[in-house]
């Protein structure tokens, strides 16, 4: 039996209202100094809770952030290649225009030079 319960038990047993008085204040101060030290305990372990669950969803924003910062690079770079072969597509694709274009205006060239030779 701690001192609480043992105060509490005789208090049944005290007299008179003064005595029980007397007797109670220091118990009562105890308890009172007991009670703050919990609650002071009980504050700094919520702080302390508090902070640490700030701090793990800090490194989460930061863990999330960097995922999509490397999503966003990924897809400048696939983008970049796009772009890329897309310009060298068209580069290929006028070349072979101009290729044919040639080679049409030599056909042209030499079904007139035929002509001019037989006349």
């Amino acid at each position: 039996m701690n001192e609480f319960q043992s105060a509490a038990i005789n208090l049944y047993w005290c007299p008179t209202d003064r005595y029980v008085s007397l007797y109670l204040s220091p118990f009562l101060s105890r308890l009172l100094s007991s009670i703050e030290r919990s609650a002071q305990h009980e504050a700094q372990r919520m702080e302390q809770k508090a902070r640490g669950e700030l701090e793990r969803q800090k490194l989460q924003n930061e863990k999330e952030s960097e995922e999509a910062r490397r999503i966003l690079l990924e897809l400048q770079a696939v983008a970049a290649a796009v772009e890329s072969s897309g310009q060298s597509k068209a580069e290929a694709q006028a070349q072979a225009e101009r290729l044919l274009i040639e080679g049409k205006s030599a056909i042209e060239r030499k079904k007139l030079s035929s002509i001019n030779s037989m006349v």
